[in-house]
């Protein structure tokens, strides 16, 4: 009797499996998506709530204004620091500032 002859392995080049990989990915990925969105948007809110100091975009960012809404708030007196041309805003005393408008 014949000993057992193995078949020849087959080999299939490294595309393959990748493009198999993509295809078992592909229903999932807008729930991946999706799910990357939401933790970027919430590391940027959380990193932006963590500061003490905001630049003018992140100051707007922070209260949802618009720039010009900003500048309005400066014009009613809401301090902020210069520094070569710069403007920061204290959150604590964009805050207080805020209070002071409350009616």
């Amino acid at each position: 009797m014949e000993k057992d002859k193995k078949q020849p392995e087959m080999i299939l080049p490294e595309d393959y499996y990748k493009n198999i990989a993509l295809q078992m990915f592909e229903p999932f990925k807008p729930a991946f998506v999706q799910m990357a969105q939401e933790i970027i948007q919430e590391v940027k809110h959380n990193e932006l709530h963590s500061k003490e100091y905001f630049n003018c975009k992140d100051l707007c960012s922070w209260l949802n204004i618009s720039f010009g809404t900003m500048q309005k708030m400066e014009r009613l007196g809401m301090k902020c620091i210069k520094i070569d041309g710069k403007k920061l805003y204290n959150k604590a005393t964009v805050q207080e500032f805020l209070k002071s408008l409350e009616q």
